[in-house]
């Protein structure tokens, strides 16, 4: 097989490709046995049916079942030889075959940039952890005083053992305090690894140099603008003005598209050299966790997830998670 590659971008390939006379002629025989037991012709018996009686009925499907067939398999092999990795399915284009001659055709497809990591070890960071204090206890069971008062419309409560106990779990006032501020602390933790990740992200995109092909910015924009439409939603926003917001939402997510794509691209890069995986036991944890959050049984959820092909989606959300734990653990942290 010979293969030429055009570039049409700095992440679109286009692969002019020649399959050789003899692998195309071995293919459509392949093809044509297949056709010879399967179908029937009047006046012969099923997988006996003479070659030039078989192309007189079934020539055109025969070779259009050649090309769907060899086509596909001699695409993947030029990706393959050539070391690249295709972002999207390809556009075929140009298809021509006659018997004895070699099969031709293009393929454009966008493919994985090769990316210019810098050292992405030793990043220097600053832990910004926010303390919790007493006025952050004050103002939340302020709020759970409200909230109670609303739910029962009644004045607000007194702040005692009797409303602690009336909340459920509860012994006393000083226990629902010490439940408040264990819960403000895991907060104020969560959200100073989200900064530490952050700040780690950062670093990742100014010291990593290559462009971020279409189509995966197209998809990430889809997920952006599908996200924020039904945030609107949720607020009460009609739809039809939501359709009216929709070019400004997709304008406006573009930049936010183009840096998530490229993360997504250097995480996956910095995982591949680092052999980092998503282990059973982490998979396993994580559908016990969602499942648990939505109520389902474990063993139902995971058979969905593989049912609509999204237990890899969560295989790469662990898999992330883990390179960004590990990327701030070699970090130079300045707390």
């Amino acid at each position: 097989m010979k293969v030429n590659i055009k570039e049409l971008t700095s992440c679109k390939k286009l692969l002019q490709i020649e399959v050789a006379p003899e692998v195309a002629a071995a293919r459509l025989e392949e093809v044509s046995k297949d056709f010879k037991k399967a179908v029937k012709i009047p006046g012969f018996r099923q997988g006996k049916v003479p070659r030039h009686i078989l192309e007189m009925h079934y020539k055109d499907q025969i070779r259009e079942e050649m090309l769907k067939r060899l086509i596909p398999d001699s695409y993947r092999q030029a990706m393959k030889e050539n070391s690249l990795i295709p972002m999207e399915l390809p556009e075929i284009s140009e298809v021509e075959f006659k018997q004895g001659s070699p099969l031709l055709f293009k393929a454009a497809v966008e493919v994985k940039p090769l990316i210019k990591l810098g050292s992405y070890l030793g990043l220097k960071i600053r832990k910004r952890k926010k303390e919790v204090t007493d006025k952050d206890l004050e103002e939340t069971l302020k709020q759970l005083q409200q909230a109670s008062s609303r739910a029962r419309k009644e004045q607000i409560p007194v702040l005692n053992d009797e409303f602690a106990r009336s909340l459920g779990g509860f012994k006393g006032l000083d226990e629902l305090k010490a439940a408040i501020k264990k819960d403000l602390i895991a907060r104020a933790e969560a959200q100073a690894k989200v900064d530490l990740e952050n700040q780690v992200i950062e670093h990742l995109l100014k010291i990593s140099k290559f462009s971020v092909p279409e189509c995966l910015v197209r998809r990430q924009a889809e997920r952006l603008v599908k996200e924020a439409k039904m945030q609107l939603a949720y607020k009460g926003i009609k739809a039809e003005e939501i359709e009216k917001q929709e070019e400004s939402l997709r304008k406006s997510l573009e930049e936010k598209a183009v840096r998530q794509a490229k993360t997504a691209l250097i995480l996956e890069d910095i995982s591949a050299l680092e052999k980092i995986k998503a282990n059973e036991q982490e998979i396993e944890q994580k559908v016990v966790q969602m499942a648990g959050e939505a109520g389902r049984q474990p063993e139902e959820l995971k058979a969905w997830l593989i049912k609509e092909g999204l237990l890899d989606n969560l295989k790469g959300g662990i898999k992330t998670a883990k390179t960004l734990s590990f990327l701030i653990e070699k970090a130079n942290i300045n707390c």
